[in-house]
């Protein structure tokens, strides 16, 4: 489809593909084992991907898209081209987040909460503030349970008052520990051995 308005109650029980616009005053809700495709804009009253598990929304628009402000089942942010991908607030999802090699996911200061093993193939783009010191503000990535495995790449901006060194900006939280690593690396000026992840 390329444009869809939701104007009443509607339930997705197999793939369905907007490729420009989803739009309207009604609720989409999705069903177990449903796949949503969204490659335009995304502006619907409300969008359900929770009740029913499991499902999948997809984002596949090359360039920009806004990731509409809900929890989610299965997340995944793909694209042909280079895109960047912006969260409209927190998020948390129930099942996997995978971002694809073309995808930066643009964190616009928000956190996203995980509960299984992301797959992060593209760039995360994180914001934080500080406020004081070893006191940042901003984005994060919160893995619930389980070892939280870096991949991809991961760039960082940082607002406020000076950083000083050795203070640890905690972008990351896993119960279960970290493992793996970025495979490409944007910091402020300070270079690796000044900006710590945590």
């Amino acid at each position: 489809n390329g444009n869809l308005v939701v104007g009443g109650t509607f339930i997705n029980n197999g793939i369905l593909s907007v490729n420009s616009a989803l739009s309207g005053t009604g609720t989409l809700t999705q069903g177990a084992n449903s796949t949503l495709n969204l490659g335009g804009t995304t502006t619907v009253a409300s969008l359900d991907a929770t009740s029913n598990t499991p499902n999948t929304v997809s984002y596949t628009k090359a360039g920009q898209q806004t990731i509409l402000g809900i929890n989610y089942h299965h997340l995944t942010l793909s694209a042909t081209n280079v895109s960047t991908k912006t969260l409209a607030s927190n998020t948390v999802i129930g099942g996997v987040l995978a971002i694809s090699n073309a995808v930066s996911l643009d964190f616009s200061s928000n956190t996203v909460t995980v509960a299984s093993a992301p797959t992060l193939n593209g760039t995360l783009v994180m914001e934080v503030v500080r406020t004081g010191p070893n006191t940042f503000t901003g984005s994060k990535l919160i893995k619930t349970a389980g070892t939280l495995g870096y991949d991809g790449g991961l760039t960082l901006s940082v607002g406020g008052s000076a950083v000083q060194s050795g203070e640890v900006i905690p972008l990351f939280a896993s119960s279960g520990g970290y493992a793996g690593g970025f495979t490409a690396l944007a910091l402020p000026a300070g270079g690796v051995n000044h900006w710590l992840t945590n």
